[in-house]
């Protein structure tokens, strides 16, 4: 997701960008739970946080209002057993435990993979909070819930936890009833934190109570398998670019930008032949390259689950399906989440 530009309900310019190690100093001054926390503590949040996202390990977005952060939120994906024992026994700072620790509860890759491949994925909200001072709350808050549907779309959440800071916040999570309020934490003037609301939904409670996130656990099996490097092209892709202006945004020679796009193609064409059936000689004529990313593009766009983690179970999977149904001998063994 690249930043972009929303008129909100009160004309005011909105700025929706992801969240990133880069900006993530930004909202320093929004986490609600800030003034629990020594200055050394809140370094060592941030430091960890920047790490998470810099290794798509957390998800995150801004919201600004004339370049000023005005809102965020942040998440992570967490262990079952952890996710279990926090509802069973809530406290305060969930975010702060998880970050401070930096512990095994927090999944790395292979972990989030392996829960798109099985059961399903436990997502920790660990930060959001709005400004209370901006002008154009409503707004902010549809662009923030907006933005948390997009950015978790693809993976298969089993259950979302979070906790939820703030009067104004508290009365927006009441209001909107998405969430199962779980338990009511109130303030602790010692420790400085704000009253809170323990949330959770799971998939099931989702569909039993018709609720405005079900689409956050709708869920197709990918059937690309496209490695890490090849998601990431995708993604920067999706918001329209140069290849040029893709090699800048990964870091990466236009030279590598292609060789990706290449590779895309021919595992697209060898997973979804279908995809290109209008389109003759698709993976030959060097003439058609733009109307094939077109399409495949147009499809990670309607199937965002090609766009998150895979084990390599499931790919190793899918290349002997596709062997076995072409009548293939297997060849060079491939990997399956290298950076390109």
């Amino acid at each position: 997701m690249a930043a972009s530009t929303i008129r909100g309900t009160h004309d005011a310019a909105f700025t929706l960008e992801p969240l990133s190690a880069a900006n993530l100093r930004d909202i320093a001054r929004l986490w609600p739970d800030r003034l629990a926390f020594t200055a050394a503590e809140f370094d060592r949040v941030l430091a960890v946080a920047a790490r998470l996202l810099a290794t798509g390990r957390a998800h995150g977005t801004v919201v600004r209002v004339n370049e000023q952060a005005c809102a965020a939120g942040m998440s992570i994906f967490v262990t079952e057993t952890f996710a279990s024992e926090y509802l069973e026994t809530p406290h305060h700072q969930l975010g702060k435990q998880l970050l401070m620790n930096a512990n095994d509860a927090i999944l790395d890759l292979p972990a989030i993979a392996a829960g798109n491949a099985t059961t399903g994925l436990q997502l920790a909200i660990v930060m959001t909070h709005i400004d209370p001072d901006v002008e154009d709350r409503s707004s902010a808050l549809g662009l923030l819930m907006q933005a948390f549907l997009q950015t978790h779309t693809g993976f298969r959440i089993a259950r979302v936890i979070g906790e939820i800071f703030g009067a104004a916040n508290i009365a927006d999570i009441r209001t909107a009833g998405a969430f199962e309020v779980r338990s009511e934490i109130p303030s602790d003037p010692a420790r400085a934190t704000p009253p809170s609301v323990v949330i959770a939904l799971s998939r099931e409670g989702a569909i039993a109570q018709r609720s405005l996130l079900l689409p956050l656990f709708l869920y197709n099996s990918p059937r690309m398998f496209f490695t890490r490097g090849e998601r990431d092209l995708l993604s920067a892709a999706l918001d329209g670019d140069t290849d040029d202006g893709l090699a800048d945004r990964l870091g990466v020679s236009v030279s590598a930008v292609k060789a990706r796009w290449s590779r895309i193609q021919q595992r697209a064409a060898l997973r979804h032949p279908d995809l290109f059936a209008h389109v003759a000689s698709a993976s030959a004529d060097r003439g058609r390259g733009p109307q094939v990313r077109h399409l495949i593009l147009r499809y990670v766009r309607a199937n965002p689950s090609e766009l998150t983690p895979c084990t390599p179970q499931e790919h190793l999977r899918a290349i002997r399906s596709t062997r076995s149904a072409k009548g293939r001998r297997p060849g060079k063994r491939m990997t399956w989440d290298r950076r390109n």
